[in-house]
């Protein structure tokens, strides 16, 4: 950037110093209009380019609060052609407002997958079928309240301006931001049911999360954690160490099972091979297990109550097919074509 500014300076200079040799008797205005339009560009003032949205009542009520928790803002997105990412930029101006953490925000890098809320954002893969406990789907929505508990938030609020504001000139538009605001309105179904918003006004309706009291009343539950890419073609690709987030009501045994595709292998041509070596650590066991493509996994886990961790790690380590000649610019390990939990009764 500033060999950038540098390189523009000098240029200008030059520029100036041709057109008050090309224009003679103005070679004392020249210069003056210049530094003119400079100060005018450059002026210590904000240029009128966009209104910023009304601040919804209730962000100026929480600012009070000196409480450390999270706000969790729906819509997640303008459209579904547009990313979580631009649409937070406005998320994050009520964020001055309201100074609580949020769960996305506008940056110049940021990660393609959720670590969070994966089944949320930006997947949007509340029902996943290579996600399984005990022979069914995994359904984040289930689970939604608690996964929001646990990762400190305290309030979800739905934005009506965002699902309604488009004007009837732009009707596709109108359409797009609709889907968007049903995705919306279907997460506050399933996850606060008949329970009425804590506020309902002009702008905004705000759900209360409630705290987790009892792990006993939280469902047993597999989501995938950091580190995991979408399904595609049947598999799911990870690059290590990935995780895998468990909740139980109770203490319990149970068995994890994994059915590995393809991996990495920095001895084959294509950096990928049909085994492996992956190191499973949960509370404090670790194993060591040699895996191979399409053949079951079966981890025994004693599951403790509450939230843990399972951590995935391919001994190879990870690596990009664009190193191998491939267009994808990914950072892989290991791909899985189903994970899955299973208590032991």
């Amino acid at each position: 950037m500033l060999l950038g500014y540098t390189a523009l300076g000098v240029g200008a200079a030059i520029g100036l110093v041709w057109l008050t040799t090309r224009v003679p008797k103005f070679r004392y205005v020249i210069p003056i209009v210049a530094i003119v339009l400079v100060l005018v560009e450059a002026w210590p003032k904000p240029w009128p380019i966009e209104k910023l949205l009304p601040v919804p009542n209730f962000y100026k009520q929480i600012r009070a609060d000196t409480d450390v928790y999270g706000v969790f803002d729906l819509p997640l997105a303008a459209a579904p052609s547009r990313g979580f990412i631009d649409h937070s930029s406005f998320y994050q101006i009520y964020q001055m407002t309201h100074q609580k953490g949020i769960a996305s925000g506008y940056l110049s890098r940021t990660f393609s997958v959720h670590p969070v809320f994966s089944c949320w954002i930006p997947a949007r893969e509340p029902k996943q079928v290579d996600v399984l406990v005990n022979n069914s789907a995994t359904d984040c929505f289930n689970t939604a309240e608690y996964d929001l508990a646990r990762a400190g938030y305290r309030y979800v609020v739905l934005h009506k301006r965002f699902g309604l504001r488009q004007s009837a000139k732009k009707a596709h538009k109108q359409a797009n931001n609709m889907i968007e605001y049903a995705y919306a309105k279907e997460f506050i179904s399933r996850v606060f049911g008949e329970r009425a918003p804590i506020v309902n006004d002009a702008l905004t309706e705000v759900y209360a999360i409630r705290p987790i009291a009892n792990y006993t009343e939280m469902p047993l539950s597999l989501q995938l954690g950091e580190n995991w890419y979408w399904r595609e073609y049947g598999f799911r690709w990870a690059h290590s160490t990935a995780t895998l987030r468990i909740s139980s009501p109770t203490r319990q045994p149970a068995v994890l099972e994994i059915k590995p595709n393809l991996m990495y292998d920095p001895k084959s041509k294509n950096g990928m091979s049909d085994q492996g070596i992956l190191r499973v650590e949960s509370n404090d066991q670790t194993l060591v297990i040699p895996i191979q493509s399409r053949e079951l996994v079966k981890i025994p886990l004693n599951l403790e109550p509450g939230f843990q961790e399972v951590k995935l790690t391919l001994e190879a380590g990870n690596f990009r097919p664009a190193d191998y000649g491939s267009n994808d610019t990914r950072i892989l390990s290991f791909s899985t074509r189903w994970v899955h939990l299973k208590t032991l009764k």
